[in-house]
């Protein structure tokens, strides 16, 4: 029921800026993945090239998600560990957006690496922070509702990507942008505490 879950996010302040952060990390994950092999081809590198730094991003993107997910559990500050990875997400569209056939294979390889756990780190993080935040009674309607939305960003966001390639001749602004998103959500989180989560449940 799209009306339920949309009814379940948009009543929480705290679900509604989670989801936001959701929508931008997944626009980022979503540019960085699905246009890497694309732009590295077009700027002069070989195709095996190009497809050995995405080996290199997905790869070190599995497992991102299990070492960020891991510290920000540890450390009890999910809400940091989003801000810190919409930081890096920023910075690595910056890399991304200078990529060149000058950079030495090697270097590519490490910024693909990066990118990958800076884009791909984000969803266990911000699944479990959807869960503390929403009311007992709502978990799973709040869940459902945001990654709904949140995937809807994720599917829609290469189409606009392709078009700002097209009318912008490069792949600079599309990823500049893309990391512009993910650098405001990390600054909000960073700066606006948790909210204390409604624990009351629902009456029979």
């Amino acid at each position: 029921n799209v009306v339920a879950m949309a009814r379940a996010v948009g009543s929480n302040a705290e679900l509604r800026l989670l989801t936001l952060t959701g929508i931008a990390f997944s626009v980022m994950q979503s540019a960085i993945f699905g246009f890497l092999v694309t732009h590295l081809v077009g700027v002069g590198l070989a195709y095996a090239t190009a497809g050995l730094c995405f080996s290199v991003m997905a790869t070190a993107g599995v497992v991102g998600r299990l070492v960020i997910g891991w510290l920000a559990s540890a450390s009890g500050k999910p809400r940091l560990a989003l801000a810190a990875l919409g930081v890096a997400g920023f910075l690595i569209a910056l890399v991304a957006a200078s990529f060149s056939a000058a950079w030495p294979v090697w270097a590519l390889m490490l910024a693909s690496g990066l990118a990958g756990v800076a884009a791909a780190s984000w969803n266990g993080i911000y699944l479990g922070e959807i869960a503390r935040a929403a009311p007992e009674h709502e978990v799973g309607q709040a869940t459902a509702g945001s990654t709904f939305f949140v995937f809807i960003g994720y599917a829609g966001a290469p189409a606009i990507f392709g078009a700002l390639v097209t009318l912008t001749g490069g792949y600079a602004t599309p990823y500049v942008l893309s990391g512009l998103g993910v650098l405001a959500a990390g600054v909000t989180l960073a700066r606006r505490p948790a909210a204390r989560p409604d624990r009351r449940t629902a009456r029979p």
